[in-house]
């Protein structure tokens, strides 16, 4: 097993958790835990149905689910999502394309989770 250094984005979240944990009131953290949830659903998944249509663009369907540690359908469905929600063209058929590059980059954010990265 490859030790990966966390990624930046998952020590903001410990420190967001860790943050709203010391709050010694529960009724306080379930407030608090229900905002980060409210705008995980509005920031974070369209930001990932977005990379998801970009990455498609680009790559094809089983390189990016190898690379990024989700299911090939999961990877369709989120550039669909994007999709339907902007009214961005259809991906026209990706040719195989060189994922060193792109397997550098997650690399060094510490957030590979494909099979190669376990």
């Amino acid at each position: 097993m490859v030790q990966r250094k966390p990624s930046a984005v998952f020590d903001k979240l410990l420190e967001l958790i860790n943050l709203i944990e010391a709050q010694p009131d529960p009724l306080a953290r379930l407030a608090a835990y229900s905002y980060l949830s409210e705008e995980y659903r509005k920031k974070v998944i369209p930001s990932r149905d977005k990379a998801a249509y970009e990455a498609r663009l680009q790559y094809i369907g089983s390189d990016i689910s190898s690379l990024a540690g989700i299911e090939v359908k999961d990877v369709y469905r989120y550039a669909d999502q994007h999709r339907e929600r902007s009214g961005s063209p259809r991906i026209p058929k990706t040719q195989r394309t060189d994922l060193s590059h792109a397997r550098q980059l997650v690399a060094a954010l510490g957030v590979e989770r494909g099979r190669d990265a376990r």
